[in-house]
C-alpha cells in the first residue's frame, strides 16, 4: 500500500501542475510528451523496485495494473484536454483569419481558394499542437483528433457565409461600394458657378449677455473674504465681500475706498 501511494503521490504532483496550465490556456511545452512518459516508467519503477521482496505474490500484480491505468488515466486526461484547448484556439484563430480576408475584399466576400489555404494552415498548426500532446509509448495519440479538428475546420469555412459576422462584413462593403459609386455634384465653371456663392444666405443672429460684478468692503484687515457667483445661461453675477478697508492700520473713517462698488457689463454680439 506504501508503495503504489508514494508512487500516485509523485504522478499526482506533475499532473496537478499540468492541468493548472491548461486550465490557464496553457498548452503543456514541447517536452511534455517526454515528461510524462518518464513519470509514467519511473513510477512503475519505484513500485517494481519497492515491492521486489514480495515478487510472488500474486496482489503484487494487480496491484501494479491498477497502478498502470492510474498513471495511463491521469496522462490520458492531460493529453484529451491538450487536444481540446488547441482544436479550440486554432478554430479560433481560423475565424478571425476568415473574418479579415472577407473585410479586405471589394464585396465582403472571401475567395474559396484563400478559405482552402486558411483551412490548410489551420490544421497544419493543429497538427504541430497535437504532436506535442502526443505519449506514443503509452498509446496515446491524436488521428482522431485531427480528423475532428479537419472536419470542423472545413465545416467553419463553409459556413461562415451565413454566419452574423461575415454579414455585417458585407453589408459595410456594399455601404462602401454605394457610397462609392455616387455621383457628387459639382457646379460647373460659368455665370452659374459666380452666382452661386450669392445665392447662399446667412442667417441674421443677434446675441447679448449680461453680467454684474459687485463688491463690499466695510472696515476691517482683510480677515474675511468670500466671492458668490451665479450664471444663467449667457448671463451671470460676480459679487464679493472682502472686510480690508483698514489694511493700512490707521482706521480712518473718511477713507476714498466705497462701502460698495456695482459695476455692470453688457455684451453684444451681432452676426449678418
Amino acid at each position: 500500500d506504501s508503495a503504489i501511494a508514494i508512487s500516485k503521490g509523485i504522478a499526482r504532483l506533475a499532473v496537478n501542475r499540468w492541468h493548472r496550465d491548461i486550465d490557464d490556456g496553457r498548452l503543456a511545452p514541447k517536452g511534455w510528451a517526454a515528461e510524462a512518459a518518464e513519470i509514467y516508467r519511473d513510477c512503475l519503477a519505484r513500485y517494481d523496485l519497492a515491492t521486489i521482496s514480495h515478487w510472488r505474490d500474486p496482489a503484487r500484480g494487480q496491484i501494479r495494473i491498477q497502478l498502470e491505468n492510474y498513471l495511463h488515466d491521469e496522462i490520458k486526461r492531460c493529453h484529451l484536454k491538450q487536444l481540446e484547448l488547441a482544436s479550440a484556439r486554432r478554430l479560433r484563430k481560423l475565424r478571425l483569419s476568415l473574418e479579415h480576408s472577407a473585410a479586405k475584399d471589394a464585396r465582403g466576400e472571401i475567395d474559396p481558394v484563400i478559405a482552402d489555404s486558411l483551412v490548410a494552415d489551420a490544421e497544419l498548426a493543429f497538427d504541430l499542437d497535437a504532436t506535442r500532446c502526443c505519449v506514443p509509448s503509452i498509446d496515446l495519440l491524436a488521428a482522431d483528433a485531427r480528423a475532428n479538428f479537419r472536419d470542423a475546420a472545413k465545416r467553419l469555412a463553409a459556413d461562415f457565409p451565413d454566419t452574423p459576422a461575415a454579414q455585417l462584413i458585407a453589408a459595410k462593403a456594399e455601404e462602401r461600394a454605394a457610397k462609392k459609386a455616387a455621383p457628387k455634384s459639382k457646379i460647373k465653371d460659368g455665370p452659374a458657378a459666380k452666382l452661386a456663392p450669392k445665392s447662399i444666405k446667412k442667417p441674421f443672429a443677434f446675441n447679448y449677455a449680461v453680467q454684474l460684478v459687485g463688491m463690499l468692503r466695510p472696515k476691517g484687515f482683510g480677515n474675511m473674504q468670500a466671492f458668490i457667483n451665479y450664471a444663467l445661461g449667457p448671463h451671470s453675477i460676480l459679487f464679493g465681500y472682502s472686510d480690508d478697508r483698514d489694511v493700512s492700520g490707521d482706521m480712518q473713517a473718511n477713507d476714498d475706498i466705497p462701502l460698495l462698488r456695482l459695476q455692470p457689463k453688457i455684451t453684444l454680439d451681432l452676426d449678418v
